[in-house]
């Protein structure tokens, strides 16, 4: 689980877990002491298939084709398999999100047999930000603006992910109004451009109202110029 923060501008994040590791005592093998032919299939590595009507044949399942057999590891059972504990430090990319999947070659399972072992897959799950909404790589964000900073316009300060800007809101901005600060939203994890930050404008009203308001509200309510619901039709 990440933050919005932390899927725009990456992290890495300790992790411990349990896998099934290589045995040490067979070293992943399944077996222990001397080889000997196998006593299923006789050193043909084929045995007769149980079921089949036409008295198929396949690799015998004791020793795996090889026509040859040893005693099972008695640490693992011949598995080739013991159960560890893991630790290691994720490095989780800019851009992510949700479902996103981090892939962490030769972290997990060990491969049967000696074999090689297996990749890790971290799946993400970033969590909803208070204030930001994501839309792709593109974030929004709900800008408060005072009714003189609508009307007259204003340098405004705007918290970003990548740190504070100075915005200027026009003159005459109306809320629902859109500005765009290009390349301030989330990288992209395709390599492409990074996306846009988009502030909607809120016209804020006081939330008293005092002599001086009320004066200052009679006279702005002068300034206009018809009935401002007259397009308001259904």
């Amino acid at each position: 689980q990440l933050t919005l923060a932390e899927a725009v501008s990456g992290t890495e994040r300790p992790l411990a877990f349990s896998r099934p590791g290589r045995c040490a005592t067979c070293s992943g093998r399944g077996t222990s002491g001397p080889v000997s032919t196998c006593t299923v299939c006789n050193g043909t590595g084929r045995s007769r298939r149980s079921g089949s009507l036409f008295g198929g044949a396949g690799a015998c399942p004791h020793c795996h084709g090889t026509g040859k057999a040893a005693p099972p590891c008695p640490q693992c059972g011949g598995s080739g398999m013991k159960e560890e504990q893991a630790r290691l430090t994720v490095k989780i990319p800019a851009g992510v999100h949700t479902g996103s999947k981090v892939r962490l070659s030769g972290q997990g399972a060990a491969g049967t047999r000696g074999g090689p072992p297996g990749d890790l897959y971290i799946e993400t799950e970033v969590a909803e930000h208070p204030l930001m909404r994501r839309e792709g790589d593109d974030l929004h964000l709900d800008l408060p603006v005072t009714v003189s900073e609508a009307l007259l316009g204003a340098d405004v300060r705007v918290p970003t992910f990548q740190g504070e800007v100075t915005v200027k809101v026009l003159p005459h901005s109306q809320s629902g109004r859109r500005m765009r600060l290009k390349g301030r939203g989330v990288p992209s994890l395709k390599g492409g451009a990074q996306g846009d930050l988009y502030l909607h404008l809120q016209v804020k009203v006081p939330e008293q109202t005092t002599a001086e308001a009320r004066a200052a509200a009679e006279a702005l309510a002068r300034a206009y110029q018809g009935d401002v619901r007259r397009e308001l039709t259904l």
